[in-house]
């Protein structure tokens, strides 16, 4: 590794530290401390960090953090070749919760909200992708008479569904003959709707569930803290595959998540079934946390040493 020069150091940690710090960085230069070394370099880390220009990562499956330059993910390295480290993990602050209002319209671009039972993917369904395991659990849904119907049975009629009928429902439709059908094509095969605000309840039930899951997982535990508009995309991946299929089928994009590199996750997470315009929105959803979250470490583990950074 290239040698100090010290004339260039001198002007460069004093242009960082103030006109004070000259004479200690002198003084370093002149004795060669470790101790001077590391408290110089401690120094420059944190007006570093509270600058922004550089900041702290937690290192995956390691204790401690290290400093990292935004925007690249170089890890800082000392002029010993080590990397700039601290004991301490870094502390990631939560922040506001998914909008669940924004969520909703991104999906109902791409996915019909059917009040009606269909069939996706070969398993019951209704409104937003919400599966049903079993008719049991069809019947625990307010499911009511359609309107048309209603209507034809006079304005005093009152529109419960007998849990017998929502099973027979449940079965006309699982067992349909349609294959590979458009979720409109089903509307025949029943007479019952699940209301718009009982949708809704079920939707928001399934994506606090989904966020509960994606927490609970090893590779996403710091979701919580994660800029709101990369947990808009993860949720949209996992929503559309499950935690676990996303993590099996996108490996790369897991690790960039895991490691906070929002870029490498935003050209890793398109998918071969969705359309490109679903794909595109999650993409500028992980471009924009990577402005708003520019701390990360790359996976190839790129370096540069703290006298050079400092250039």
């Amino acid at each position: 590794m290239a040698p100090f020069n010290k004339n260039v150091l001198v002007i460069n940690v004093t242009k960082l530290l103030g006109a004070s710090a000259e004479p200690r960085v002198r003084r370093f230069l002149a004795q060669r401390s470790p101790q001077g070394l590391r408290n110089l370099e401690d120094e420059i880390a944190r007006k570093l960090a509270q600058q922004n220009k550089a900041g702290w990562v937690n290192e995956p499956d390691k204790p401690g953090s290290v400093l990292v330059e935004p925007g690249t993910g170089a890890v800082i390295l000392r002029p010993n070749g080590k990397p700039l480290t601290r004991s301490l993990k870094k502390t990631y602050m939560p922040r506001a919760g998914v909008d669940l209002g924004l969520f909703r319209a991104h999906l109902e671009d791409f996915e019909e909200n059917t009040p009606w039972m269909y069939l996706d993917k070969g398993v019951v369904a209704v409104g937003l992708g919400h599966r049903l395991i079993d008719a049991d659990e069809a019947k625990q849904l307010n499911f009511v008479v359609r309107d048309q119907d209603r209507v034809a049975m006079g304005p005093t009629f009152i529109p419960r569904v007998h849990p017998k009928h929502i099973e027979n429902a449940f079965i006309r439709v699982r067992d349909s003959e349609l294959v590979n059908a458009d979720a409109q094509e089903y509307k025949k095969e029943t007479h019952i709707d699940l209301p718009r605000n009982e949708a809704e309840l079920v939707f928001r039930e399934d994506v606090e569930q989904k966020i509960d899951e994606i927490g609970r997982a090893d590779k996403f535990k710091d979701f919580n803290s994660f800029p709101q508009s990369a947990k808009l995309g993860l949720l949209d991946m996992t929503f559309n595959l499950g935690v676990f299929g996303t993590t099996d089928i996108f490996p790369i994009f897991t690790g960039a998540v895991t490691r906070r590199d929002w870029s490498t996750a935003a050209k890793q997470s398109g998918r071969e079934k969705a359309t490109d315009d679903r794909n595109t929105a999650v993409r500028r959803w992980f471009e924009e946390a990577a402005r708003l979250d520019p701390f990360f470490i790359t996976k190839a583990r790129e370096t540069k040493r703290w006298d050079e950074f400092l250039k």
